[in-house]
């Protein structure tokens, strides 16, 4: 009799354990590295469950969320020499990877930059070209040779293991792909590189319609003849010569360009052609610290002041009207010893469409800062809405008062401009245990629609993910 009750109570044991699996349990969790609480309901069936989950965040934990493409700093220095300036300008801020528009030493000594200026223990990624000081007419071919040796090197070696590049047989050309962003180096002009045509064959093999990615950048040393501020007013087209724009080819497929040899910082507007200075006409409405670039505009920032004089300003390239943001010798001198470099985070807050840019210099807090949006052909909307409901962008629109965060969009055939709050839903399948990692897909509370232009709308939604 015994031994029945025993049986008995086994099986009602068992049963009870069937019955509690099927039935729903809520529990709480915490995202990881944030404080936020998450309520879920778990049903479980036949070994696997199913979780949905609620979340409320505020706004500052929001943009304390990695979400989208990850963000990377780009160092951009040109003209530094060797002289202790250039060390400085190296420790104005951390940067991922550093791109140098050539020129690294001026007394023909092909190791003293990467033996004391790089660093020997580097964690970023390096990119060079050559500028005149490492040229054959400067230095000779054997020290030519040398220069173009440790930049290949330094670009090949395991500490450069995040860039991937494709050289020209001379070396001297290069395309790297660094995260979401293609970089053309040419040295176009310096004496001993590749010929002009080569120069122009090699950046078309490597830009052009089939490269897709995000951010696009052309770099030199020289500059052609409205890009320079007047140090040598005799300067003509070395980049281009007499043939087609090497500056135009790259504005068309929406790619930055960066130039040194004046010792000078200089920031373009955005401009529709360089070949006869044009600029962009929606440039003119927005504010200095907004640049909004797209296949056909762009800007070119000359960028020389890494370190080894600083030049003057003179004549009328000191005055072309294409200048958006200048910082040379001053009239005084008062900026002789503001070296500076250029250092641009990309995929700003987690969107691969917008950077942020920083002129930073050594003895001075004064610096360029601008926001830059590269928009896919011709729509944009940012966050620059006043109480009035309009907003400082490429188009006016006056039907919303406010909009919390900033897109830009590529360009579908449409577009709808979204403003949510800040509720999620993920709801999603797993067999086992709730998983530490989860993606969270931002929902839509409130939507507004706007009309673009040239296009009619589409529709973006943003995606955030926990770590």
């Amino acid at each position: 009799m015994r031994m029945k009750m025993k049986f008995s109570k086994l099986n009602l044991y068992l049963l009870f354990l069937l019955i509690l699996s099927e039935i729903t349990q809520t529990f709480t969790a915490t995202i990881p590295d944030t404080n936020v609480k998450v309520e879920s309901t778990n049903q479980t069936s036949k070994g696997k469950f199913q979780t949905i989950e609620q979340i409320s965040v505020t706004d500052e934990q929001l943009n304390s969320f990695p979400y989208g493409e990850e963000e990377f700093k780009l160092a951009v220095i040109g003209d530094s020499g060797t002289e202790s300036e250039a060390r400085e300008v190296m420790k104005l801020t951390t940067f991922d990877a550093l791109l140098h528009l050539g020129d690294f030493d001026y007394s023909c000594k092909p190791d003293k930059y990467f033996n004391e200026i790089l660093d020997s223990n580097r964690s970023y990624q390096f990119m060079g070209i050559l500028g005149n000081h490492e040229g054959v007419s400067q230095c000779g071919l054997e020290v030519n040779k040398q220069f173009t040796n440790n930049v290949y090197n330094e670009m090949i070696s395991k500490k450069n293991d995040k860039v991937k590049c494709e050289f020209s047989p001379s070396k001297v050309m290069w395309a790297c792909v660094f995260h979401n962003m293609r970089i053309i180096g040419l040295s176009s002009g310096v004496n001993g590189a590749d010929k002009r045509n080569e120069q122009l064959s090699f950046l078309k093999k490597h830009l052009n319609k089939s490269t897709t990615e995000d951010w696009k950048i052309c770099s030199w040393h020289f500059y052609d003849k409205y890009y320079h501020t007047g140090k040598y007013p005799e300067d003509d087209n070395i980049i281009s010569g007499s043939g087609e724009s090497f500056y135009d080819y790259c504005k068309d497929h929406g790619a930055i360009i960066f130039s040194a040899h004046d010792h000078v910082y200089a920031r373009t507007h955005v401009m529709t052609e360089f070949k006869k200075p044009t600029i962009d006409k929606y440039d003119m409405d927005t504010s200095e610290d907004i640049v909004q670039i797209r296949n056909g505009a762009t800007l070119d920032i000359l960028n020389g002041a890494g370190g080894y004089e600083i030049y003057i300003e003179q004549g009328e390239q000191k005055n072309y009207s294409h200048w958006q943001k200048k910082y040379a010798k001053g009239s005084s001198n008062e900026n002789a010893e503001k070296f500076g470099g250029l250092f641009c985070t990309f995929n700003y807050g987690g969107n691969n469409r917008k950077a942020n840019c920083k002129f930073l210099r050594i003895n001075s807090k004064k610096s360029d800062d601008h926001m830059l949006n590269k928009e896919g052909d011709t729509y944009k909307h940012n966050k620059a809405f006043s109480s009035t409901g309009q907003y400082d962008g490429l188009y006016n629109n006056s039907n919303q008062k406010e909009d919390k965060e900033s897109y830009i969009l590529p360009k579908p055939k449409g577009v709808t401009c979204v403003n949510s709050e800040i509720n999620f839903e993920n709801q999603k399948s797993y067999n086992n245990d709730l998983p530490n990692l989860v993606t969270h897909q931002k929902q839509t509370i409130q939507e507004k629609n706007y009309q673009s232009p040239v296009s009619n709308n589409y529709q973006y939604t943003k995606n955030i993910k926990y770590q």
